[in-house]
């Protein structure tokens, strides 16, 4: 099928890049600032440029599968904006039921602890229907045992025109609307400890503090998928959605030094997850302490934390960190 003149984005957002801390930073100073940074991960990450361009040539390549192998209704097309390169496309056509998936696994190794949020991100374009119903799209979340936990549905019927968030038994409207016929960039930050987690869409806040799934499944984290829900198999929508410049990972450890006016040094750190965060002093990296008027409560992940410390003009070393303090969900 001719994917590229079937619809035109009208809008390109550049992605985001994102660096935030994971758990720990220790920042030395000796009469300058140095600062060290701690680790972050990434379980997988696709632009889709070694992907070949044209129907079916998404699904059944690295790692991904789906429902309905060989009907032309997910590829990987070129430029379908210029510039972007590959992307993939899930739509259009004809199926023959009404959930067309393509999935994959998260990526992260089974016993893995996460201290941080899993951060998923990708650019994501839905286009308008000509013909035929407006169907809708969903990103679906899954346990290893394949249990659905949680998803977004991108719905763009009549009645129901809008961004749905699913806990796995009810959905909820989301605060941001639904643009069609853009290219924007789906920020999603998933706490499985804490059960809970927040939405962006291109910096606007979709949800924040939700729970993220309701159901009794192991909360653990799985696959995800890419659904076409199809309205009417008598006649489907035209419309179709475009996936590019996916990541999956946890936030890297970003903390910024400074010293203040009033010759205070200044730590500033991103939180990874809904937290509390202490400040501790140390001479020797060895024996820690805590440090006074210095333990910050995160109410979401990205919540910008700052310490001035007026004591910092003392002789010899002086060593500081930030530790996450671990909370019962």
């Amino acid at each position: 099928m001719d994917i590229l003149h079937r619809s035109i984005f009208r809008q390109l957002v550049e992605p985001m890049r994102v660096s935030l801390p994971w758990l720990l930073a220790i920042i030395t100073t000796w009469l300058t600032f140095t600062h060290s940074a701690s680790w972050g991960a990434e379980f997988y990450k696709t632009e889709f440029s070694n992907f070949p361009v044209g129907d079916d040539q998404w699904a059944n390549r690295d790692g991904w599968r789906t429902t309905n192998l060989g009907r032309g209704w997910n590829g990987i097309v070129e430029n379908a904006i210029p510039g972007l390169g590959r992307s993939a496309f899930l739509g259009y056509g004809r199926p023959f039921q009404n959930i067309v998936r393509v999935s994959h696994p998260l990526g992260v190794p089974v016993g893995t602890s996460l201290r941080s949020v899993l951060r998923f991100e990708c650019l994501l374009g839905l286009s308008s229907s000509v013909t035929g119903s407006d169907d809708s799209f969903a990103l679906q979340f899954y346990n290893p045992a394949g249990s659905k936990l949680a998803g977004i549905k991108f719905d763009t019927g009549a009645q129901t025109f809008g961004i749905w968030i699913d806990d796995g038994l009810t959905q909820i409207e989301a605060t941001a609307l639904l643009i069609t016929d853009s290219l924007q960039l789906l920020s999603l930050d998933i706490d499985f400890k804490s059960n809970r987690w927040w939405g962006y869409l291109d910096g606007t806040t979709l949800f924040e503090n939700e729970p993220f799934t309701a159901t009794n499944f192991a909360r653990l984290p799985g696959a995800f998928s890419f659904d076409w829900q199809v309205a009417s198999l008598l006649s489907p929508g035209d419309n179709w959605l475009l996936i590019d410049d996916l990541s999956i990972g946890t936030p890297e450890l970003s903390i910024s030094v400074s010293r203040t006016a009033g010759g205070e040094l200044a730590l500033e750190w991103t939180a990874t997850r809904a937290a509390s965060y202490q400040v501790q002093i140390s001479s020797d990296a060895s024996q820690w302490s805590n440090l006074p008027n210095a333990l910050f409560v995160a109410s979401a992940p990205r919540a910008h934390l700052r310490f001035d410390d007026s004591g910092f003009n003392v002789v010899g070393h002086r060593f500081y960190r930030v530790t996450q303090i671990e909370t019962t969900p």
